[in-house]
């Protein structure tokens, strides 16, 4: 276990748990408010969550840090444990994925079937990651890696619990007509497509990293704008960066941003992609080009909810949803090493597979349609027929 706590601004020495040693405690307030300024703002309207480690100093500094940013903890040690608190007004479940008497993923299950509308988050170590993202896609929140950045965990949190899925609500949202879905310019009625709507509006509603994957041609933008247009950030920006558009040396520069002087020709600061994005979506197309050295900073950056412009020195908070997509197999990718095996998982914790038009031949004569209806509105023309 590496997990280390930060207490905040009372100048003692918490446990860290890494080696035995222990690190000075830090501040880990949320958008510079103290503890008094989130609690007059109730931020957190004293959300009660559970904490399952079995780990005892871990557990101890877990709840010292959510503690501090005036949560209510209950901590137990097992899985056992914890389904004794299914019917105690639980708003967030935050659970290591190996547990002594199990693991999380049962937990999980129990707790989707018994509380579905509680968010769900699991801890686990870069080994187990696979696992983490098999989870998500059961229904987990999300997924934080060990070991646990304070920032992010607390972020991630305040996410959740404002997303609106807790139990109290769920009767009240039940009773709501489903939207009118925004799928603009995305035509189809195969199977396969009809599979695709049906995966972009689950997807959308969650705020889980989302990888499309398809051949060239196959509407990914169109896809990723979908999703951004069902998802609760659709009042927020959507920005797009292309990656095979971007030199290779400003693609940092473009994602994170830069400071003054920070290299040639930067006369100025500039705002990077993540920033621009901000409460909104950030689609990063033809990920599979990134290049290999700058993996690690975008691994970082969705690790932590951080970015460091380039030539600078401070860490910028973001809130931002990504959406990545390529029309490379990144599998293979990662086996001839050229891809990051972390930075895969991370980016596919849901998957969108968008299917070539010679995998669904029945959506021609609508597709015929669609573009021919098209090219004579822009051209001022009447309607033509077309038999199928």
């Amino acid at each position: 276990m590496h997990l280390i706590a930060r207490t905040n601004r009372i100048g003692e020495y918490s446990p860290a748990i890494s080696g035995g040693k222990k690190r000075k405690a830090t501040d880990v307030s949320l958008g510079g408010m103290g503890r008094r300024d989130r609690e007059n703002s109730g931020m957190h309207e004293q959300a009660k969550i559970l904490v399952v480690e079995d780990d005892r100093n871990a557990a101890v500094a877990l709840a010292r840090i959510l503690e501090f940013d005036s949560y209510r903890v209950v901590s137990v040690g097992s899985a056992e444990e914890a389904t004794q608190h299914l019917d105690n007004g639980i708003d967030l479940v935050l659970s290591d994925l190996r547990l002594g008497d199990g693991n999380g993923m049962d937990l999980l299950n129990l707790w989707r079937r018994k509380r579905p509308a509680t968010p769900f988050i699991l801890m686990t170590a870069h080994a187990e990651i696979a696992s983490a993202v098999r989870a998500t896609k059961l229904g987990a929140e999300d997924y934080l890696p060990k070991p646990i950045n304070t920032d992010a965990l607390l972020l991630l949190i305040r996410r959740c619990l404002g997303s609106g899925t807790r139990d109290s609500a769920v009767h009240t949202a039940a009773k709501k007509p489903e939207p009118e879905l925004a799928l603009e310019g995305i035509v189809g009625q195969s199977k396969a497509m009809l599979e695709v709507f049906d995966r972009i509006v689950r997807a959308a509603r969650s705020e889980s990293t989302i990888l499309i994957l398809g051949e060239s041609g196959t509407g990914k933008e169109l896809v990723a704008e979908a999703v951004h247009r069902n998802s609760p950030r659709k009042e927020g920006p959507f920005v797009a960066i292309n990656m095979a558009a971007v030199p290779s040396t400003l693609v940092e520069s473009e994602l994170f941003g830069h400071v003054k002087g920070s290299f040639t020709g930067a006369t100025g600061s500039r705002v990077g992609r993540f920033q621009a994005a901000k409460g909104g979506t950030i689609f990063i197309d033809e990920i599979g080009d990134f290049a290999l050295e700058s993996q690690a900073k975008l691994l970082r950056v969705l690790e932590t909810r951080t970015v460091t412009p380039v030539g600078g020195n401070n860490e910028l908070a973001i809130d931002v949803r990504v959406v990545a997509a390529t029309s490379r197999n990144l599998e293979k990718m990662v086996a001839a090493g050229e891809f990051r095996e972390d930075l895969y998982y991370r980016l596919g914790v849901v998957t969108l597979f968008l299917p070539p038009l010679r995998e669904r031949l029945d959506d021609v004569p609508l597709l015929t349609r669609y573009f021919l209806d098209q090219l004579c509105r822009s051209n001022q023309r009447s309607p033509i027929d077309v038999d199928p």
